[in-house]
């Protein structure tokens, strides 16, 4: 699950119409990080969701590196963020084997790990553990 940090802030200072040019410009960097038969959605607002099937831990904390590498090459200004000056995003990852889980118990793991990123600072990802 993906997040851009203090985007509502962007959005009250950029106006709406950036916001969603921002919101376009991160999900464009989310798809040419993964292959054609992944999945990239918009959860609402400025969340973003990704179903990476068939990939190793370490690929997709790879994946997680690319595109907060992709996003800083990007530059895009956000003055008014309280953590940087150009737009960021926050990342909660839930890697599983079990192909039989619901939907929605994948996207609540990764929220908790976005959650879990958030707290630490922002502009991160975190993996879900069992800990959480």
């Amino acid at each position: 699950m993906i997040d851009i940090d203090y985007f509502k802030k962007y959005n009250d200072h950029y106006g709406h119409v950036q916001g969603d040019s921002a919101i376009n410009e991160v999900a464009d960097i989310l798809r040419n990080s993964v292959r054609k038969n992944d999945t990239v959605i918009r959860y609402g607002g400025e969340e973003m969701v990704m179903f990476i099937s068939g990939i190793r831990p370490d690929a997709a904390l790879r994946t997680a590196d690319e595109i907060q590498k992709k996003l800083s090459e990007k530059s895009i200004e956000h003055k008014y963020s309280d953590i940087s000056d150009k737009l960021t995003v926050s990342m909660g990852i839930y890697n599983t084997e079990y192909a039989g889980q619901d939907i929605y118990s994948l996207i609540d793991k990764a929220d908790i790990a976005l959650y879990r990123a958030k707290e630490k600072g922002r502009n991160r990802y975190e993996v879900y553990t069992e800990e959480y």
